[in-house]
């Protein structure tokens, strides 16, 4: 989307995360692709992505090999919180500048997931998708706090977009 490539190219992130993986019937016009386009321009920047679905990240390192080769791209396939943690101290020194978290939308999820907050940076910004349909990011949303993060919501009650937002340390 235009407002994820405006945040990367924002606030250029190093280390990110993404949670739900290419699930697009597009592949040109996912989440994924728009961070495996922004890592072929930045020389220094990682990405971890995790989804429970072996085929999307299949789809992904075939699609990126020589980001691949160059060690620049990772996949974790687990929904344990603890493997994820051990592959982001691993892989991004412990710290996540940019999080987008677009796996299962249940509330429950969401507020697992939302715990990769604790290893933001301190210029860490989180992407929540689907805030206009799903229950999961709308309500996890409602409640950040807007003293810790500033919150940006462009597509708001429209319900031709499934919506997208932002919390910005």
């Amino acid at each position: 989307s235009q407002f994820l490539r405006e945040m990367l190219n924002e606030h250029k992130p190093k280390k990110i995360v993404e949670i739900g993986v290419n699930n697009s019937l597009s592949y040109d016009h996912s989440s994924t692709f728009n961070f495996m386009e922004y890592l072929e321009k930045v020389d220094d920047c990682k990405y971890i992505g995790i989804d429970l679905q072996k085929s999307n990240i299949k789809q992904v390192a075939q699609e990126n090999r020589e980001l691949w080769s160059k060690n620049k791209i990772s996949f974790v396939n687990t929904a344990n919180y603890d493997l994820i943690l051990e592959s982001i101290h691993k892989k991004l020194e412990g710290e996540v500048d940019f999080l987008l978290i677009d796996g299962w939308h249940s509330v429950n999820q969401v507020l697992k997931e939302w715990r990769i907050v604790n290893n933001l940076s301190s210029k860490g910004v989180v992407i929540l998708h689907d805030t206009n349909n799903h229950p999961g990011p709308l309500n996890v949303l409602k409640a950040v706090d807007r003293s810790i993060f500033e919150v940006m919501e462009p597509y708001r009650g429209r319900y031709d977009d499934w919506g997208i937002a932002a919390a910005i340390l």
